[in-house]
């Protein structure tokens, strides 16, 4: 009886060691870059102006014509911004 329960113990010991190793692995990946995989850089800027969208739309023609593209905009906080993102040069 006592072998029993220690194969059983074992068998558990073992079943939860791989299972907690199936479930982390994916996250320890995550922190390795893909190869290949572009490196971005990022840039937050305040709108040209809160209440004129042509001045915005003006300012965000620049940033794109450099690059930038526009990944979020945050209006539910004083000041705006705008967040842009680019790959790395």
């Amino acid at each position: 009886m006592n072998t029993s329960k220690m194969v059983l113990g074992w068998t558990l010991m073992v079943s939860l060691a791989l299972l907690a190793g199936w479930v982390l692995a994916p996250a320890a990946a995550q922190d390795v870059p893909a190869a290949g995989a572009p490196k971005w850089e990022y840039k937050i800027v305040l709108p040209d102006s809160a209440e004129d969208p042509i001045a915005n739309q003006a300012q965000l023609d620049r940033l794109g014509a450099m690059g930038w593209e526009l990944c979020s905009a945050h209006s539910a906080s004083r000041p705006h911004y705008f967040i842009f993102k680019r790959i790395k040069q």
